[in-house]
């Protein structure tokens, strides 16, 4: 499961290098930051534990992998973006900037697959989409973009940063989490025989 969320970190990590816009979430989560003393991983970590209890309340249960995904996302992507590689190669010119958003889509969509599949329990913002699909019988795909754009324009409000990236992501993200989730066989819809991911979620 660790190896999901750390393949996810790096594609958020990718997307921040990038410089052309932070991932929808992390627009809000600087936004907060900057009205408030905690700092970015600390907002992270605040927002993580709301959002799973309004998740928990809608009817989501949470797991062992929740809590982890709380705090190993954002202990992964201090650690990746210190080391500094990723902005290396951003610096080479706009092609390696296009790149890392198009690497920010692949990996955080193949790592939220792999970080689900165990059904030990999903993130906090994958809870919250998993409930609300469930509530409205609506897609996977509009789900995740409907929060993704959400995420982004309160972040906006609240001075987060908003580029070019910003929007790929947003509406790419929900489709590349879709097809991660059929490739390794995660259910999010109610069926007559339920499977034991689902009823892990």
């Amino acid at each position: 499961m660790n190896c999901g969320l750390f393949i996810f970190a790096v594609g958020i990590s990718c997307s921040v290098a990038s410089n052309l816009g932070l991932p929808a979430w992390d627009v809000l989560h600087q936004g907060i930051s900057f009205h408030t003393p905690l700092t970015l991983g600390q907002v992270i970590q605040v927002s993580g534990v709301v959002i799973l209890l309004i998740a928990f309340w809608l009817g989501a249960k949470p797991g062992i992998g929740s809590f982890f995904n709380i705090f190993f996302i954002g202990f992964w992507i201090d650690i990746i973006l210190k080391s500094e590689i990723l902005s290396t190669f951003s610096a080479l010119g706009l092609w390696a900037q296009g790149l890392l958003v198009l690497a920010c889509l692949l990996l955080a969509g193949l790592g939220a697959g792999l970080y689900t599949r165990p059904a030990l329990g999903i993130g906090p913002r994958d809870s919250l989409m998993v409930a609300l699909v469930r509530k409205t019988g609506y897609r996977v795909a509009l789900i995740r973009t409907i929060m993704e754009i959400s995420a982004i324009l309160a972040g906006w409000l609240l001075g987060g940063v908003v580029g070019i990236g910003t929007l790929v992501i947003a509406f790419g993200i929900g489709p590349a989490v879709e097809l991660s989730y059929h490739l390794f066989g995660v259910q999010v819809h109610h069926v007559r025989k339920i499977s034991p991911i689902v009823e892990n979620i």
